[in-house]
């Protein structure tokens, strides 16, 4: 049998576990009362994860957006640097046009007075140009005689150096005249375009060579040595 403090311990126990029943029954209104928590705070809890996992999105999103803008900001930065490059660069080509303005204003006043000079001497040019064509004549049938008659040698020779003389005098005239280079005396191999090569570096500027000597030259290949020509510029 059990004692009697052990029957008061066990009554006591009962008697607190009552109170505090009715305690929890009082406070939480009852067992449908807890079951509406239970419920309110899980739905509370997933509106929290639902909201949570929005914010964290929301968050991902304007991060990706900072980074778009830094991108286009970048983007906008070159552009203006750019721009300045190429408002320079306008800049620079503006001047070198306004300076090319300049030259071919000058070139072209350098033109007009050459052209009135020639106006001027035109007269002396074709005379001076006249004089070479004759002169030439007279030095190619000498050439002819000079290889034909080798035993007339010391009398014409006399006279063929005096016509070459005479006819470097004039074609240096006609060349003076005309602003050419200078003169130059045929060599055995030579052709227009072989000259052309060895003044301008370019044989296809022959034609500038026959057209300055077209008043003694009736065709590009009928050229021949010590003939004198005038080489334009």
């Amino acid at each position: 049998m059990e004692t009697r403090p052990s029957i008061l311990r066990y009554t006591a126990v009962a008697v607190i576990a009552a109170i505090v029943g009715g305690a929890l029954v009082y406070v939480f209104g009852g067992p449908g009362d807890v079951k509406s928590l239970e419920d309110k705070n899980t739905a509370l809890k997933v509106e929290v994860d639902r909201l949570t996992a929005t914010l964290a999105e929301k968050e991902k999103a304007g991060a990706k957006a900072a980074g778009e803008l830094s991108e286009r900001q970048r983007a906008v930065d070159e552009l203006e640097k750019r721009s300045k490059a190429l408002a320079a660069e306008n800049d620079a080509l503006k001047k070198k046009l306004a300076s090319l303005g300049e030259k071919v204003e000058a070139s072209a006043a350098e033109r007009g007075a050459l052209a009135r000079k020639l106006g001027a001497t035109g007269r002396t040019l074709e005379e001076a140009q006249a004089r070479a064509a004759e002169l030439n004549k007279s030095y190619e049938t000498l050439l002819t005689e000079k290889t034909t008659l080798a035993e007339r040698v010391a009398a014409r020779r006399t006279e063929l150096e005096s016509t070459k003389k005479a006819l470097e005098e004039a074609q240096s005239e006609v060349a003076r005249l005309m602003g050419a280079r200078g003169i130059y005396t045929v060599q055995n191999g030579d052709s227009l375009s072989v000259i052309a090569a060895f003044f301008y570096r370019d044989g296809l500027r022959w034609p500038d060579i026959f057209k300055a000597n077209s008043f003694l030259i009736s065709h590009p290949d009928l050229i021949y040595p010590k003939q004198v020509l005038i080489i334009p510029q």
